[in-house]
């Protein structure tokens, strides 16, 4: 039973993994961007203006007037009520989970910080858009939209074909290779399950696991 619901899950990322790679080359996301500062527009708005800048530090995108869009498939995950939020991002082949926390405005804005295995990457960065910089509003809907737009972002990529390696082995292994391999175990009169001999067997079980032995296979034709 733990098998098979291993199977299912391993299965259900391989294909959630392939479709995602897929369109993260033919899909586009739209995004509610700023191109200067308005303090009269819906918080979800600052929220993908930060998005956008983080996208942008990671892939060259132009951050437009509303309607724009970016490259890829792009889902919010959750949003908490302290602002911090985080998104999954696949593009050109590769998935990325952001995470963005809130910050007040950086006096000094330092540079990223990268980690790359393999493939992989482990980024933590400022995001700071650079058109607000010397806005420092008075009003608590002002303060609110810096709180929204500056923000701290930790990024983990990874390449969406190690996902379909790694997740696809097993049930690979299991719906190809084990077929294979009980075909080969009843060509020589072994149990499909564990590989005894059952030549000269008269009991209906295999005495080595137990599992249920068929009459031909027992008799040895």
């Amino acid at each position: 039973m733990i098998r098979r619901v291993f199977l299912v899950i391993l299965s259900t990322l391989t294909i959630a993994a392939v479709v995602a790679f897929v369109l993260s080359y033919t899909v586009q996301s739209k995004l509610e961007t700023l191109t200067q500062p308005q303090f009269d527009l819906p918080f979800d708005t600052y929220d993908d203006l930060a998005l956008a800048m983080t996208i942008s530090a990671r892939v060259p995108q132009t951050v437009g007037p509303p309607g724009s869009k970016v490259d890829g498939l792009l889902i919010r995950l959750w949003k908490k009520e302290s602002g911090s939020r985080a998104y999954l991002h696949a593009h050109n082949g590769t998935l990325e989970m952001m995470h963005l926390v809130p910050m007040s405005m950086p006096q000094n804005t330092p540079p990223p910080r990268t980690r790359g295995w393999f493939g992989f990457e482990f980024v933590k960065l400022c995001v700071v858009p650079p058109f607000l910089q010397p806005v420092r509003p008075s009003t608590p809907a002002g303060e609110q939209f810096l709180a929204e737009c500056f923000c701290n972002a930790t990024i983990v990529a990874l390449p969406l074909w190690s996902i379909v390696l790694i997740g696809g082995a097993y049930p690979f292994a299991v719906l190809i290779i084990a077929p294979i391999r009980r075909h080969r175990r009843r060509k020589r009169n072994e149990c499909v399950q564990c590989g005894y001999s059952l030549t000269g067997l008269t009991e209906p079980r295999c005495p080595e696991c137990g599992s249920q032995v068929g009459s031909a296979v027992r008799t040895g034709c």
